[in-house]
């Protein structure tokens, strides 16, 4: 940067920082916020689009009401998620982008709707910043 003076400095190392903010990140993670006032006993995670749903990331645990689930080192992308429900209610979100930080919030109008078998949404998935959720 010689050559530069001080403000160009200033202009150069600014724009080195904004170029690499914007670069894609390596890995995502996942926050499933449980605001529903029920257990969440079935989570899945799938590709957009894909063929299967596969495993049940809560398996043997859940995520009890006012609790949260952490899915980290996920490629960057487009996911459809899923939640079950007590009784088998279950909702389901289709193209959900995933980008570094991203927290599902499932809250109890969204358990109403499952139970009524109407809970296919895009809302309440929300990009956040590295904070822990708390309740």
């Amino acid at each position: 940067m010689r050559g530069l003076g001080r403000m160009g400095r200033w202009i150069a190392a600014g724009a080195a920082l904004l170029m690499a903010s914007s670069l894609p990140a390596s890995s995502a993670e996942l926050v499933l916020v449980n605001l529903s006032g029920s257990p969440i006993f079935e989570f899945y995670i799938s590709p957009c689009w894909g063929p299967h749903w596969g495993t049940n990331q809560v398996y043997g645990s859940g995520v009890q009401p006012s609790r949260s689930f952490s899915i980290a080192d996920l490629p960057p992308g487009c996911y459809d998620l899923r939640v079950v429900f007590p009784l088998g209610a279950e909702c389901v979100v289709t193209g959900a982008w995933l980008r570094r930080y991203t927290a599902w919030r499932v809250n109890w109008a969204m358990k109403e709707e499952a139970l009524t078998n109407e809970c296919v949404t895009t809302y309440n998935v929300i990009l956040s910043g590295r904070r822990p959720w708390v309740p």
